[in-house]
């Protein structure tokens, strides 16, 4: 039997226009999760933040006007959200002071995907295609950013097959606007500006910086590595998952200094986040990708990407959904060969010694191994057990070598706490004693190795700075 979906007393099909709206006027409000459908009735966006901020994990299709509008707002978080078939608007902004838009599909829609109005606006990672109009209608001393020059803080926005094919970006305001690292579904320089309307097409607008940008690609990464903290001879223990210590927000980000360190070989100013951490977890660790004709020439200069992402119990390197593999770049933006870096945030870092090499769409790299593997070898990496090799636990400042403030300035300040602690060396959520006596020690005088170590001595990272 077909419902009665608008509660006109017959059995119709549920359609654009069924009901009016979602308001949240003068609060805060956060919706995790919420579909809304069919609504829009009397030119009413189906969901409406009026004088609200707040957060949105939504989706929100088939509304007789606009997805979603928010108006007078002074802070509002879009993210891991769809607005797909709304009639006009994917999303529709009037005066909005902050506004961030991440991770998010707008398709489908019959006007602009994103209209922006009086506010200023930051996008990463959104996917904004086959809408009507606009992918993205910046308007009225909008400002927008959708990425920067900078391989931490990338736009990686797909935006394209907008506007029939026309213009993916019409910024019609005189401010200037950053989209570096973005797909806009062409190859050249000259195809992408002649789909973006900015000064070269009216003088008194800002112009689109674009270039360098992004190509997405179905070429992905699948890595192998352990820690030696939470190995437990067969995978690693996931104690900090099961504890509820794994935060939902990348943590290689924190505030300065880092137990007295100011600059962590880690530090990586990404947004990645989640809503609830995927099972099997060990930890966040740091993917990074480095484009040189050597190991030894890959020094941080010769960063073509970075990413965060989570480590599984049987040494898989994923996606923010527990299971999907990385995304790589582009074959057609390394230039020499690729090498992957993988930071943790109290176990050295390493980096690969030999190019990565593709196979079927997919670049492949098993740490686990052999000393092989790594660039440095047996300096800044070791045997676990019998032909299972892994990253040095002890690291807990971040400088990248087992040094005294290893234990001074971290170790000593986390012992008999729990949480989340780079004091907490086999990651099981407490400070210890046993983090001390069986991972910093050990590593800070390098006993244990069979053959020994090159060097005297602590380990060190032998990643290239």
């Amino acid at each position: 039997m077909t419902p009665d979906s608008n509660n006109d007393a017959a059995a119709t099909s549920p359609a654009p226009g069924d009901w009016r709206d979602l308001e949240l006027y003068n609060t805060h409000g956060e919706l995790n999760g919420a579909t809304i459908r069919f609504g829009g009735a009397s030119s009413n966006p189906a969901l409406h933040f009026n004088n609200s901020d707040g957060y949105v994990d939504v989706k929100v299709d088939s509304s007789a006007y606009d997805g979603l509008y928010v108006y007078n707002s002074s802070n509002l978080t879009i993210e891991n959200s769809e607005f797909t078939g709304n009639a006009r608007y994917g999303i529709n902004t009037y005066s909005v002071d902050t506004l961030q838009i991440l991770n998010s599909i707008i398709q489908g829609n019959g006007s602009h995907g994103v209209y922006l109005q009086y506010s200023n606006a930051k996008m990463r990672g959104n996917t904004i295609i086959n809408n009507t109009g606009y992918g993205i209608d910046n308007h009225y001393v909008s400002t927008l950013n959708l990425g920067n020059n900078d391989v931490n803080d990338k736009g990686e926005n797909t935006i394209k097959n907008n506007d029939n094919g026309n213009y993916q970006l019409y910024n019609n305001t005189p401010n200037e606007i950053n989209a570096y690292f973005n797909d806009w579904g062409y190859n050249t320089a000259a195809e992408i500006d002649a789909h973006i309307y900015d000064d070269n097409e009216d003088a008194s607008k800002g112009e689109v910086h674009f270039d360098p940008w992004w190509v997405a690609t179905d070429k992905f990464l699948s890595l192998k590595v352990y820690l030696e903290g939470p190995f437990n001879g067969t995978d690693m223990d996931i104690a900090l998952k099961d504890g509820g210590y794994v935060p939902i927000m990348q943590p290689y980000n924190p505030a300065l200094p880092y137990y007295d360190n100011s600059n962590p070989v880690w530090l990586y100013t990404g947004t990645e986040s989640v809503v609830n951490i995927p099972d099997n977890v060990v930890d966040w660790v740091v993917v990074q990708l480095r484009d040189a004709d050597s190991p030894a020439n890959a020094s941080s200069a010769t960063i073509i990407d970075t990413q965060a992402a989570f480590l599984l119990k049987d040494g898989s390197v994923v996606g923010l959904d527990g299971v999907s593999a990385l995304q790589s770049v582009p074959a057609s933006n390394v230039t020499n060969n690729l090498y992957v870096v993988i930071y943790h945030r109290n176990h050295l870092g390493i980096m690969s010694k030999n190019a990565l090499v593709e196979n079927g769409g997919v670049f492949s790299y098993d740490f686990t191994t052999g000393p092989d593997k790594v660039y440095g070898g047996i300096n800044g990496y070791k045997e676990m057990l019998a032909g299972k090799w892994g990253m040095v636990a002890g690291d807990g400042d971040g400088s990248g070598i087992v040094g005294n403030t290893d234990e001074t300035s971290v170790w000593k300040i986390d012992l008999g706490t729990s949480g989340y602690l780079g004091g907490d060396f086999d990651l099981n959520g407490f400070g210890q004693n046993t983090d001390e006596t069986n991972y910093w020690k050990v590593n800070l005088n390098a006993g244990g190795q069979v053959p020994g170590k090159s060097t005297g001595g602590a380990y060190k990272s032998q990643v290239p700075r």
